[in-house]
């Protein structure tokens, strides 16, 4: 029988003070949890002491337990959670809002938060026997009634949603210790190009399409595979690493499954909200499994049999790649990081631990093996040297016509090739931009001239810089066949400007001159700068002519013809193209902004 435990004098004035509530019954108490921890080098299955409204099943307090750290069975601990079921602190409690008329932007209301006061309850239900008879002797300073109970309606509701949250399972055996049947010689290089990729941070100015393509050549990663397609994950913030796919195919297909799983997302977040204001202890959960596991139980209600043919169809889907993730440490098998000591493998920090994956297309996905690792190396390494040659050009709004392309020396006397972005690769279609743009053209007006052929080979090279900043200016190539409105989209793009409002040329250079305009083709009046090429403006290098953009706030770069040359379109290339770029833009409405923060 553990020894009673008893509040001190400080505790019982403190508890004595706080309100009795007539209408609380907490019940509750500790139980085996059915998941495998490890710490301290030992695997333990833990006790949750939990602690919950009879009426409401809102969770008051809640305790893990490992079995070597107590000295009675979990009972002091059930015992201090109890007390802070009196105390808190608690989180709050969504309410449903109230049935208001739709806002005029379509969005729902959020339910509002009600924090639970601190307060005594009524009686306390315990569902241990020995533990009841302690919290008796525990409470009765307070004269708060305990009974014993195995019938805990709320208490099993909360401790079933709290043991799938966190993966429990009853069949489920103490987990293997991490092993790699690796030759370890091949470890310590791995282990240093990923730090060094880890130090580079390439994930805050590379998107993860389109894919860098490496060719690898006799050093593949298997027979008939000689390039990779890198894929830097990190940008949107969930899984960082990077991943090699075997073919572009594969990579395409991979995109297009992460768009149709994008539209789910939002429900997933939506629930994963809910859980948090509720008092779920979620945030104890490594965000990709609280996803996965929040995603499963919104679909719990298919039968099993389809959710074991989704398992199935889902490891068939999977790409051949070898994928490098980078894990806080807290996420990360314990038994890998005594393999990582045992092997003296250092990680490059606390929230970059490296593991490594080779998906086999139809299979389970496993270790890499020596002839992978090899390549994965090779790939990480060439992937270094490109990011170090390359790093402020990539950083920049816009890449060199062409794309990189660079031979990257590796240590080991390999060569490399690392081709940006990757040529074969094929984006996705978006289809409600094609239709947007389709749209658009069938409104504009064209040219009434047809184009010479000349003009379909003559280059135009423009400067545009903005009169306010003038570091800042971008560099434009255009044929002679295409207009003014084709110059005013694609300067809106070098300056990632909201394309919002009307716009005009004057070629004079003098602002509002109506001699010289040309206006946007939905002005209404004037000359349409969507019907006049540029081989018919009569331009001559070094001419310069003023482009006004947004008549409230009057955005005025200038434009400079720099060249003019015959022959000069490449082709394969899609004009108008930025070639340039100088300076970073200014915020369209930094001013707006600005005056809206001083209000």
């Amino acid at each position: 029988m553990p020894t009673a435990q008893k509040l001190t004098k400080a505790e019982l004035s403190r508890l004595g003070k706080l309100p009795r509530r007539s209408d609380l019954v907490i019940e509750g108490g500790k139980r085996d949890l059915a998941l495998y921890l490890r710490e301290n080098k030992q695997t333990f299955q833990p006790q949750v002491a939990l602690w919950v409204e009879a009426g409401s099943s809102f969770i008051r307090s809640m305790e893990l337990i490992a079995p070597f750290q107590t000295k009675d069975g979990g009972i002091s601990e059930a015992l201090n959670a109890l007390v802070l079921a009196f105390t808190g602190p608690f989180m709050a409690i969504p309410t449903p809002p109230s049935h208001s008329p739709a806002k005029s932007n379509g969005s729902k209301d959020l339910p509002t938060l009600t924090k639970p006061q601190a307060s005594l309850p009524a009686k306390v239900v315990v569902n241990d026997l020995v533990l009841a008879e302690a919290a008796r002797k525990m409470l009765s300073p307070l004269h708060i009634p305990v009974e014993y109970s195995n019938l805990q309606p709320a208490f099993e509701e909360v401790f079933e949603v709290l043991a799938a949250t966190m993966g429990a399972d009853e069949n489920a055996g103490p987990p293997e210790p991490f092993s790699w049947e690796i030759d370890p010689l091949l470890l310590p290089p791995l282990y240093k190009v990923i730090a060094d990729y880890c130090r580079g941070t390439p994930w805050k100015y590379m998107p993860d399409e389109p894919p860098i393509l490496l060719k690898l050549g006799e050093n593949g990663p298997e027979p008939g595979i000689e390039t990779f397609y890198a894929s830097i994950m990190g940008g949107g913030g969930i899984i960082t690493g990077v991943a090699f796919y075997y073919t572009v195919e594969g990579f395409e297909r991979t995109v297009e499954k992460g768009l149709a799983q994008a539209e789910n997302d939002e429900e997933v977040d939506e629930a994963i909200e809910v859980l948090r204001r509720s008092g779920a202890p979620i945030d104890e959960i490594p965000q990709h499994q609280l996803r996965k596991i929040v995603a499963d139980l919104i679909d719990q209600d298919e039968e099993d049999e389809d959710e074991d043919e989704d398992d199935e169809e889902l490891v068939k889907d999977l790409e051949d790649s070898l994928a490098v993730y980078l894990e806080p440490v807290e996420e990360v098998d314990p038994t890998y990081l005594e393999w990582l000591q045992e092997h003296k493998l250092k990680f490059p920090s606390r929230q970059s631990v490296p593991t490594f994956v080779r998906v086999v297309h139809g299979s389970e996905p496993r270790q890499p093996n020596a002839t992978e690792v090899k390549a994965l190396t090779l790939a990480v390494e060439a992937l270094n040297l490109f990011f170090a040659r390359y790093r402020r050009t990539l950083e920049g709004p816009v890449l060199p016509v062409g794309g990189l392309i660079y031979q990257a020396q590796l240590a080991s006397g390999v060569t490399v090739e690392v081709t940006f972005p990757a040529p074969d690769y094929e984006w996705p279609d978006d289809e409600e931009d094609d239709e947007d743009e389709d749209e658009e053209e069938e409104e504009l007006e064209e040219p009434d001239v047809p184009p010479s052929p000349t003009a379909l080979t003559t280059l135009y090279r423009f400067q545009v810089k903005l009169d306010w900043l003038k570091t800042v200016w971008r560099r434009i190539e255009m044929r002679g066949d295409q207009t003014l409105h084709d110059l005013h989209k694609t300067i809106q793009d070098a300056f990632d400007w909201d394309d919002d409002h009307l716009y005009a040329f004057f070629m004079s250079g003098k602002a509002w001159d109506s001699q010289t305009e040309y206006v946007s083709p939905y002005a209404g009046e004037g000359r349409s700068a969507s019907k006049i090429r540029l081989e018919n403006l009569n331009l001559t290098p070094k001419k310069k002519f003023l482009y006004i953009f947004d008549f409230g706030d009057e955005l005025r770069p200038l434009v400079t013809l720099e060249a003019i040359v015959p022959g000069g379109v490449k082709p394969n290339v899609d004009y108008p193209i930025i070639t340039e770029a100088h300076g970073e833009a200014p915020p369209q409405y930094g001013d707006e902004e600005d005056d809206d923060e001083e209000e």
